[in-house]
């Protein structure tokens, strides 16, 4: 139980200076990411996709009770993400609950065949606007920065990094500005 404690104790600053580290590179100046514009998807994927939505995170979508997948997918936007080499990936969004503000769930989504895999939801986080795609990979994988406005000067930040399966989020900060400049401020874990 000392040893424990011991270990927890000595591990704690080393979590709060690797949350830290994250954020050196991430610019306190929101710049686009630059993506395809809507990408044009196959009915059967895009069917594929809605019906995976539906199972996993039907809360969060604005749709009538009984809707179908079809029309699911009719209010989702599909947008090809770079993120890995040789993989292709889908940032899709939409069908927003009334009220979500700064931005609304989103869900990465790849196909192994023709079959859709959730690389990252609702579930875990994965809500807001995409803020910027880093340079830097984890798992083969680009990690990402989604943000959520909190007011005109502020905007709550989520870094997200892949863990093999899914992208997950690995630590959290705030974008506040000034009229002179933007600071991000990781929070303490």
């Amino acid at each position: 139980m000392r040893s424990t404690l011991l270990l927890l104790f000595l591990l704690t600053p080393l979590s709060a200076h690797a949350q830290e580290n994250v954020w050196q590179h991430v610019s306190p100046s929101y710049n686009q990411p630059v993506l395809e514009t809507q990408t044009t998807l196959p009915i059967a994927r895009q069917l594929a996709i809605a019906r995976l939505i539906q199972h996993c995170c039907a809360s969060d979508l604005n749709t009538q009770p009984g809707s179908t997948a079809a029309d699911v997918a009719q209010c989702l936007t599909f947008q090809a993400i770079p993120l890995a080499p040789k993989q292709n990936v889908l940032l899709v969004w939409g069908c927003y609950r009334a009220g979500t503000g700064g931005g609304g769930p989103n869900w990465l989504v790849r196909f192994r065949g023709a079959v859709p895999v959730l690389l990252a939801s609702s579930n875990n986080g994965f809500s807001g606007w995409l803020y910027s795609i880093q340079p830097t990979m984890t798992h083969g994988y680009h990690d990402l920065v989604l943000g959520w406005h909190m007011g005109a000067f502020e905007t709550d930040l989520t870094y997200f990094q892949f863990n093999g399966s899914t992208y997950v989020p690995v630590s959290k900060a705030q974008d506040l500005c000034n009229s002179d400049q933007c600071r991000i401020h990781p929070e303490p874990k």
